[in-house]
């Protein structure tokens, strides 16, 4: 799945993968929802698969980081935000890990898909929104 995000990356124009944003994100986590059916080994690869395509996220992220930040600090906000990424999965393998000592599997890897829905729909990128003028500061002559 890394290849085919790196092809999207070179493939996709720039607003295209600002625009897969959000619904690749969602792709990581909603194929998941089907471990709560106890898949075979065939199905739960096609699944795997299917999750791992949504990796594509990361292309348009990175770009908007890279428009984002003042050019002297593309690289500082690059590395923070990986290493953000980074530790927060760890946190949440870790987590996920605990509860599924004492929940069964079925269980643990849909809730985890419905938290990272969650997560997903919670900080996706969102147009910004045009600033009113406030009403005590005069127009500009």
């Amino acid at each position: 799945t890394e290849i085919y995000t790196l092809s999207l990356h070179d493939a996709l124009p720039i607003w295209w993968q600002r625009r897969l944003i959000g619904p690749a994100g969602l792709l990581v986590f909603v194929p998941l929802a089907g471990f709560g059916a106890s898949p075979a080994l065939a199905l739960a690869l096609v699944l795997l698969v299917l999750s791992g395509l949504g990796s594509a996220w990361g292309a348009g992220l990175d770009g908007l980081m890279i428009d984002t930040a003042p050019a002297d600090l593309r690289g500082r906000a690059l590395a923070l935000s990986s290493a953000g990424l980074m530790f927060i999965q760890g946190l949440g393998f870790g987590f996920w890990g605990l509860v599924g000592q004492y929940v069964p599997v079925t269980v643990v890897i849909p809730a985890a898909a419905a938290a990272g829905v969650l997560v997903v729909l919670l900080l996706r990128p969102r147009p910004a929104r045009p600033r009113r003028r406030s009403r005590l500061v005069p127009p500009a002559p």
